[in-house]
């Protein structure tokens, strides 16, 4: 994270692009493991009402906040291309979504019908949860296939 904030800062060269698209790639994947940490403190809390369970989705929640302002930089680098950019847009508009229903959880964990309104909840939740990880995957994917390919041409580069 430290290393991207630098590069950020000082106005990323084409040789430290490579370096930034893997610190961004690892914060990728790391916020995809985070959602599922959040989806799963979520949904223990939702059930059990244990106030740990709660602690947990904030401490990952407040993690996570830190890797959308990673986003938000190399969004405005242009250190992704046009459909990577839209998809990330998009997992952030669902994750700022998926806080939202969190919110909405915990406030529903406390009414009188409280099962009934978590199990119709969670039916919209899951679902969305899925197409955000699938998202990140392909992101992460198409990225890892861009710096193998920029490799594969630099090393032929040298070769000739």
């Amino acid at each position: 994270m430290l290393v991207l904030d630098a590069l950020l800062a000082s106005g990323v060269e084409m040789e430290t692009a490579a370096v930034a698209g893997d610190v961004l790639m690892r914060q990728l994947l790391e916020f995809r493991i985070t959602l599922t940490g959040i989806i799963d403190n979520l949904r223990a809390f939702a059930l059990t009402g244990n106030e740990s369970f709660l602690n947990d989705y904030q401490n990952l929640v407040g993690r996570n906040e830190t890797r959308l302002a990673i986003f938000e930089r190399a969004l405005n680098i242009d250190l992704l291309y046009d459909t990577q950019q839209e998809t990330l847009l998009s997992v952030i508009e669902q994750y700022e979504s998926l806080l939202f229903s969190g919110e909405m959880t915990i406030n529903l964990q406390s009414s009188a019908r409280a099962r009934e309104d978590l199990f119709l909840f969670t039916q919209t939740l899951i679902p969305q949860t899925l197409t955000m990880s699938a998202s990140l995957a392909a992101i992460a994917t198409s990225k890892r296939t861009l710096l193998s390919e920029d490799i594969a041409t630099g090393v032929q580069q040298l070769n000739t």
